[in-house]
């Protein structure tokens, strides 16, 4: 259901594509959630994104710090010819390198991947100079997991 969600919320011309605008170095701050119902913790994240053209691929690596712990940040996000997302993502919930569907539009890019029994939306929004990560459980979309801006 909520990849249905993401690809209606989503659905463009195969034209747009915000993935090589999300390349590059990245610095952020804000918040996350290890499961619904955790306590927010504040997190420090840098990122470095390489977007390959000719794949129309944007790798995602990175590391966000937590009080007393530290995340990877992983996963890659390919256009597909008819505009969709594809790829993986690591999950630091420890649930391995899920696969990842999603949809893109002029500046964002939405995608789904599960987390165990529980699926994640994880949206990047362009937004001028900045990238916004937020991350929603899947099941209850009012639940935030992620909230983190970054700038270069």
């Amino acid at each position: 259901m909520a990849a249905v969600l993401v690809a209606q919320a989503f659905a463009s011309p195969v034209a747009a594509n915000p993935l090589a605008g999300m390349a590059g170095a990245w610095t952020g701050t804000g918040w996350a959630l290890e499961q619904p119902g955790a306590p927010t913790e504040r997190v420090r994240c840098r990122l470095d994104n390489t977007y390959d053209a000719k794949r129309d691929m944007l790798d995602v690596t990175g590391m966000c710090a937590a009080p007393g712990r530290r995340v990877r940040v992983e996963g890659s996000m390919r256009r597909e010819n008819d505009g969709r997302i594809s790829g993986f993502w690591h999950n630091p919930d420890g649930f391995g390198r899920p696969n990842i569907h999603g949809a893109a539009n002029e500046t964002a890019v939405a995608f789904t991947f599960n987390a165990g029994e529980r699926s994640r939306i994880v949206t990047w929004r362009l937004t001028g100079a900045a990238l916004q990560l937020t991350t929603v459980d899947g099941d209850d979309e009012t639940t935030i997991l992620t909230d983190v801006a970054f700038e270069r």
